[in-house]
């Protein structure tokens, strides 16, 4: 019974946030390819760099703001993120009011795709060689977690009080900088970069942690034979799936404070 929920639970989570990685390594091969020949390559078009290493470090050209192809970009891009919010949204209350499987499963990979584009794009102004690499680095280090909160036979049910806390620091900072920033003193000026920085540091622990607690939490249900179906198999994915997707978004956090 154990392995079966793990399995069906492993299965499902682990191709998702494969298919989310291959999405973005392939839009960057895109956009590789349309550099060679100057194309452009979903509303871009990049120029061919190198970094310090004399690695392939692409260049966006013709987005500054102003510029002609800032407007279509902008509403491509946002088109894109806009999109992966209404498919996430949709995914949340298909799963509260139990679609069929497919449909989660759809909506969860659709929500992926919208997602890898914008992603995409983020490690390419950030140099898509180290981009990648820490985009690498976050995946395995969530399947370590998995793995840890499966097979260390530890109970990290004391985690709980901590990660509470720490969720509750990262929604009163982030909404901080959502609204007070945005409202009075403009988004870059009332945190500073290094503040920036730690909160990212500290949010991506925080979901890690998170992680570990969520696929322990798998482990102690399956272990008593309960909820062993494809059903709850997919909503514990559903659940590591979005922590995975938070865990990316403190990167994207990091790489903003740091300029990559």
């Amino acid at each position: 019974m154990q392995t079966g929920l793990l399995f069906k639970t492993y299965l499902i989570f682990s191709l998702e946030i494969f298919l989310i990685y291959a999405a973005v390594y392939a839009y960057i091969i895109g956009c590789r390819r349309a550099a060679k020949t100057n194309t452009p390559f979903f509303g871009l078009i990049f120029e061919e760099t190198h970094n310090a290493k004399g690695q392939l470090d692409l260049m966006p050209i013709d987005n500054e703001e102003g510029s002609e192809n800032y407007k279509k970009i902008s509403e491509l891009y946002g088109g894109c993120f806009f999109l992966f919010v209404c498919v996430l949204s949709a995914l949340a209350i298909a799963d509260s009011q139990g679609a069929p499987l497919f449909v989660g499963i759809a909506l969860m990979t659709c929500s992926g795709l919208t997602l890898a584009p914008i992603l995409g794009l983020c490690l390419i102004e950030i140099d898509e060689n180290y981009g990648l690499k820490m985009f690498s680095l976050i995946l395995f280090s969530s399947y370590a977690c998995f793995c840890i909160g499966i097979f260390s036979g530890i109970d990290f049910n004391f985690l709980a009080p901590f990660i509470g806390i720490a969720l509750l620091i990262l929604v009163f900072y982030n909404l901080t900088a959502l609204v007070v920033t945005g409202m009075f003193v403009g988004p870059m000026a009332f945190y500073s970069g290094t503040t920036k920085k730690n909160m990212s540091l500290f949010g991506m622990a925080t979901f890690l942690a998170l992680m570990v607690y969520q696929s322990n939490l798998i482990t102690k249900l399956a272990k008593q034979g309960e909820n062993n179906d494809w059903r709850s198999a997919f909503e514990f994915a559903h659940e590591l799936y979005l922590t995975f997707i938070n865990l990316v978004w403190q990167l994207l956090q990091n790489f903003s404070a740091t300029g990559g």
